[in-house]
């Protein structure tokens, strides 16, 4: 008889996470063991389930994703970790793999994409998503020498970074992006941490003048 996937689902949104529930439940061989909306509760429940894998949105409300990769390897490093999320920039691909993370996918991909996905992780595959492009696989795979970033590197910006800068330029507020955007607040703020890191900048008004050098915001 074969053995089922226990599998633990961590997202702060209920409606994605039954999305989810129900793609699984659906496989053969695929088992729903708890589901967690909190690092808190993520770690709770994997104490008390020992998944055999995890599927984690970066986008917590009490803890950093990446962090929380970490504490889970900590304590229970059998476990597997597939990341399921938006971000989609090399720094956050790259964190997350160094943390000890299996795999990681877009929140974009179809549901065969995610159950081939958690098989081949569930086997001690790595895997990423396929719409990565082959220089950002290349960049991820390969880490640079030193800790050292080139300003190229640095100013690497994802389409939705920039798409979030040049509305930072026109003066919309982390609401109004968020509304534009369909996103969170929680997901703004974040793009802006990564922005502020990538450019090397510690305020918004560095990040609009980057913007307006670089053809971004109101013309003119």
């Amino acid at each position: 008889m074969d053995e089922r996937i226990k599998i633990l689902i961590v997202d702060d949104h209920p409606i994605l996470r039954r999305g989810l529930v129900t793609v699984i439940r659906a496989q053969r061989g695929m088992e729903v063991v708890g589901e967690a909306g909190t690092a808190e509760e993520t770690i709770r429940l994997c104490r008390e389930t020992a998944p055999d894998l995890i599927i984690l949105d970066l986008s917590l409300p009490d803890r950093d994703g990446l962090e929380l990769i970490r504490e889970i390897k900590s304590f229970c490093p059998a476990t597997r970790i597939l990341v399921l999320t938006v971000h989609d920039d090399e720094s956050y691909i790259r964190k997350a793999l160094a943390e000890g993370g299996n795999g990681y996918l877009l929140k974009r991909a179809v549901d065969v994409e995610l159950t081939l996905a958690i098989r081949a992780v569930a086997r001690g595959e790595m895997v990423l998503d396929p719409s990565l492009t082959r220089e950002l696989l290349q960049g991820v795979l390969s880490p640079p020498p030193g800790r050292r970033r080139s300003e190229k590197s640095r100013g690497r910006l994802s389409s939705r970074q920039k798409e979030v800068l040049d509305m930072i330029a026109r003066g919309y507020t982390d609401k109004q992006i968020a509304e534009q955007f369909q996103i969170s607040v929680k997901t703004v703020e974040s793009h802006k941490a990564r922005l502020k890191e990538k450019l090397n900048a510690s305020r918004r008004s560095e990040l609009v003048q980057y913007a307006l050098k670089n053809g971004l915001g109101p013309p003119g």
